[in-house]
Order: C-alpha cells, then structure tokens, then sequence
C-alpha cells in the first residue's frame, strides 16, 4: 500500500495531467485491500502515508539543503494559478478535431496503440460472461481510466508524443483492475495471468523504445557527420548545436557555468551547454504572450525582471522559431514580448547571432566581458 500510493504521487509530480488517474488508482487500492480483509482505517492511513511520502522527503530534504521555503511552495503556487488561468490557452476545438487529433497521435506511436487493444482484449477476457448487474457495474467502473484518458486527451487541442502516456496508463489500471478485482470468475490460470502481464510490460517497453530511442537515431542532426561528431564529442563534455558565421561555437560564447536567462522553451540547453539558470523560471514560456495564454503574466514577468536585474547575468537565449518549441515567432521574442527589460540588458550586453545546426538564426545577448568578434 505504501509503494504503489508513493508511486501514484510521483506520477503526478512527473505531469500533473496524470492526476485523475492516480485518484482513480487510489480508489482501486482502496477497494483491493477492502476485499482482502483489511481493515478501511488501515488501509485509509498508509495509502495516505505513501501518497504524502514523496512530498515530505522533497520538502524535507529542499528544507535541509537550505532553500528558502518562499522557493519550496512558490511552485505548487504558481500550478494552482496556471489552472485558475484555464490552463495553457484559450483557445478550443471541435469535437471531431479533437478525435481526429487523438487517431492521427495513436497511428504515428503504434506501439501505443497495439497497447491499447491488447489491454483491452485482455480486459474484456477476464471480465465474466455471466453478466450480473453487480459485475456490469463492476466492468463499467473499472475501464473507468480508458475513459478519463480519452477525456484528459480532448481537453487539449495539441496532442505531443508523451501525452499517450495516458492512454497507456488508463489501460494498465483497467487491466490490473479486472484481472485483480471481485468480479468473478477472474482469471482462473495463474500462468496465463503472468503471461498477459508479462505482454503488456513487454509492449510498455516497446512504446518507449520506438518513441523515445528510435526517433533520436533517424533525426537530421545524427544524419550528419560532422553534428555527430560534435554531439558525441567527449572531450569537452558539450553538445554542440550553434555557431556563428564566423564558425565560432556558442560554447565559446556563452562558457560552461555560464548564468543564462532562456527565454522561450528549450530547457535541454541547460544540460547541453553546463550553463545555471539565472532566474528562478527555466524557461519562460508561460510569460511569452499575454494573448496566447488564459492567465495574468503580470506577476510572473515583474519577478523575472527582478531576477534577472539583481544578479549578475552572462547570456540571454532567445530560443524562438523553428529550432525550438513549435508555433512560435519573432513575435514571441523577449525583444517584443518585453522591450524595456530587453533594452536595459543591451545596455550591458551585446547582441550576436549564431545559426542553429548551422542553419537557423539565433539572437544571443552575451555580457560585453565575454563577447567575441564575429565578423
């Protein structure tokens, strides 16, 4: 009971759009351990116990390493208000673009979708032929998950790769429901169990193989030798990715341990380059667009502001366009987006251009101290 509340919670730690299911899942445990003869009060505490185990060691232990407890809470703060704000955006979409959106998701991750009718066959064996209205209950409560993933997948009108997770998700509760439920008869063979288990780990495996590993060997940057060899390089430890014309690389530019403001949606520059964060925000996505977003940028973009004017700063990446997170322009610049504070920076900064993969143009602020030729 303890493990598997923990790991409900950390599901949701992971992507807060999981929640529904991991409620759903405790009410699973619930029901399991009431079946099992174990006592409501019991088994009510330790699920609580394990569900809140993750969050007091991560509190506990930001607590003890001494971070400011404003930094602890600041963020459960700002999730609640980007859910007060509707969320990422306004914007809504048909019905039937949105069922549209979901099969042409399942047909680009077909490990996913083999999953999905796996468990659901698997689902369906092990459901009771002799329908009583008690197991018609019984089976319409447990593919429960299946459904709220449909649903949690049409509230948005973009639907990225990770999202099948959920539909992932909602089918391994559904099928662990049934074949570990009352209903009866449930599966009678302890092998062909473990077996159908044993297939759906399996098709687990696959999908995050084929969608996570088998993408990264077919992109344009692995094609190409040189990028490759810059990618793979060991020597200084950097996954090299912009140059200027003059073939100067941006980690000449903005160094190792570099305090660099990413301004737009690329937090992997943070690992590519060893550079520290030099706001509290990673990246500033949600303060990009007063119009594109539901909720009040106001407060956040006073304390990026702050941030950034209260401590010292080596570079500024404007990582907007197409290298970067889709959709978004020139107009999503800091330049445009938040020009007073982009004209004080240039005051002590100089503005550079490196090309992305060699091809794409980036804007640089770099601090006049580190700034190098590109002519």
């Amino acid at each position: 009971l303890l493990v598997i509340s923990a790991l409900e919670t950390l599901v949701v730690l992971s992507k807060y759009f999981f929640a529904p299911l991991a409620f759903i899942g405790l009410l699973f445990l619930l029901q399991k351990s009431l079946h099992d003869g174990i006592d409501w009060k019991r088994a009510t505490s330790r699920i609580a116990t394990g569900a809140s185990l993750p969050i007091i060691v991560l509190v506990g232990w930001a607590l003890i390493g001494g971070v400011p407890s404003w930094k602890i809470f600041e963020s459960p703060i700002m999730t609640f208000q980007y859910f007060q704000g509707g969320g990422l955006g306004t914007n809504s979409c048909a019905e039937l673009d949105l069922l549209s959106n979901i099969r042409q998701s399942l047909s680009g991750h077909i490990a996913t979708f083999a999953l999905l009718l796996l468990g659901l066959i698997l689902g369906l064996k092990s459901f009771s032929q002799d329908r009583t209205k008690k197991q018609v209950f019984t089976f319409c409560l447990f593919t429960s998950p299946v459904l709220v993933s449909i649903l949690l997948l049409m509230r948005t009108c973009t639907i990225f790769p990770h999202y099948n997770y959920l539909l992932v998700g909602g089918i391994l509760q559904s099928y662990f429901a049934f074949t570990t439920s009352s209903a009866e008869p449930q599966i009678s063979n302890t092998n062909d169990a473990t077996r159908n288990i044993s297939l759906l780990m399996s098709f687990v495996i696959a999908q995050v193989l084929l969608t996570n590993v088998a993408s990264v060997w077919t992109a344009p940057l692995v094609q190409n030798n040189e990028s490759l060899f810059k990618v793979l390089s060991t020597d200084s430890a950097i996954s090299e990715r912009g140059w200027t014309s003059s073939n100067k690389p941006l980690s000449e530019i903005c160094r190792r341990k570099s305090s660099v403001l990413i301004w737009g949606w690329s937090p992997d520059l943070f690992s590519y380059y060893n550079w520290q964060p030099a706001s509290r925000y990673v990246t500033t996505t949600l303060m990009m667009d007063t119009q594109m977003f539901a909720h009040d940028t106001t407060t956040f973009r006073l304390r990026l502001e702050k941030d950034l004017l209260t401590s010292k700063i080596n570079c500024v990446v404007v990582a907007v366009g197409p290298s970067f997170f889709g959709g978004f322009t020139e107009k999503h610049s800091m330049k445009s987006q938040m020009p007073q504070l982009w004209n004080r920076l240039k005051t002590q900064m100089d503005e550079v251009t490196v090309y992305w993969d060699r091809v794409n143009p980036v804007t640089i602020l770099v601090a006049k101290e580190k700034t190098i030729s590109t002519n």
